[in-house]
């Protein structure tokens, strides 16, 4: 995979809308789920690129603590 970032470039976001939010300071990405454990965030370069340019682990602990996860 490419480029894994630190957790520190990660920020709490706000849980609305769902899906992914363009913001003065960044991109607001808020999703939903019951049963998951884990999310990784895949950023690529290019609509057309067969593997992610950089791969975010979304830790739950360090971000909102529900089945809704925001991160800025």
């Amino acid at each position: 995979m490419g480029e894994q970032l630190p957790m520190t470039d990660v920020l709490p976001g706000t849980s609305y809308p769902l899906g992914a939010t363009l913001h003065q300071d960044g991109v607001n990405f808020c999703l939903f789920s019951r049963n998951a454990y884990a999310v990784e965030l895949l950023l690529f370069d290019h609509v057309d690129d067969p593997r992610p340019a950089r791969t975010i682990d979304l830790d739950p602990q360090k971000t909102a603590p529900s089945t809704i996860g925001t991160f800025l």
